[in-house]
């Protein structure tokens, strides 16, 4: 008896008897998720184009595992142009999970400060706050993950409702495709035949 209750276990946690043809909504794939803790979640996403174009990298994860070490190092080594800093959905309203924004690209004008600091955070806080509620996150879960999220603000960049915009697009998109381990590798194989590198800009 023992032993088939471990059999079930492992059956239970390797996800097998899952059917690609009737793929479960998006709150059911958060409870298995939640059913199997992991130490980081990796989502990414690219919205818009141009100079307001918005490029949103996120790692997700418990706050004792590494993605709690990489917030922690985040938000404690700061670098001329690279500051760091956490999310607030507010002023004086923290979001949660915890999110530190990472800016991927020096920032080094005062109009690039007020862009990162303005529209980009507004951005990501609304995004992750909205991907949270359509996620069925919980209080106790949120209060357990911190993000890490990279953004761009690229130097030209002129309209702040456009890197809103697509900030939020971009910060939503990428959470929801981490919690449901998007893309798939069926996926990824299928975007790679007949892939040139003829299709990125020199």
């Amino acid at each position: 008896m023992k032993q088939l209750m471990v059999l079930v276990t492992l059956l239970a946690f390797s996800g097998c008897g899952s059917s690609e043809a009737s793929k479960p909504p998006v709150a059911t794939k958060v409870a298995e998720v939640e059913s199997q803790p992991k130490d980081m979640l990796v989502g990414t996403a690219l919205v818009g184009s141009g100079n307001e174009i918005a490029h949103v990298d996120v790692l997700i994860g418990p706050k004792s595992g590494p993605v709690g070490i990489a917030f922690a190092r985040a938000v404690a080594d700061q670098k001329k142009g690279y500051s760091n800093f956490i999310a607030s959905i507010r002023p004086d309203i923290a979001l949660k999970p915890s999110t530190v924004i990472v800016p991927k690209v020096a920032v080094e004008t005062a109009e690039q400060s007020v862009q990162l600091y303005g529209a980009v955070q507004l951005g990501v806080a609304k995004g992750v706050a909205d991907a949270v509620l359509e996620l069925g996150i919980d209080e106790h879960r949120a209060e357990d993950l911190v993000i890490v999220c990279s953004v761009l603000v690229h130097w030209e960049a002129v309209d702040k409702s456009q890197l809103l915009q697509n900030n939020y697009n971009a910060t939503r998109k990428a959470v929801t495709r981490a919690f449901s381990n998007e893309p798939q590798l069926r996926a990824v194989l299928e975007a790679a035949k007949g892939l040139s590198t003829d299709e990125y800009p020199k």
